[in-house]
């Protein structure tokens, strides 16, 4: 499926109502943002993708991060298998 790219002037804000049908601009969620100078969602500082976008093409089901036997390791499952990184990966 082609990726297509929407451009939303205007933030209208959260719409946890339940509507199947929001507007242009509403979200129904939202998760990792906070809003700046006239409402815009900006992703909060911190954010890093660690996957690229044609990685995984499943809902992450699962996440856990420690440390095993001194190694700090983030342990990712989707799509039935589970992805390892380790500390120089994340």
């Amino acid at each position: 499926m082609p990726k297509v790219t929407i451009n939303i002037n205007k933030f209208l804000g959260i719409n946890e109502q339940g509507n199947t049908q929001l507007q242009l601009g509403e979200a129904q969620t939202m998760t990792n943002f906070r809003l700046v100078d006239e409402y815009k969602p900006r992703v909060i500082e911190g954010y890093k993708a660690i996957f690229n976008e044609n990685a995984i093409n499943n809902p992450v089901r699962g996440m856990w991060y420690g440390e095993m036997n001194g190694n700090k390791i983030l342990l990712v499952a989707t799509g039935g298998k589970i992805y390892e990184l380790k500390e120089g990966e994340i």
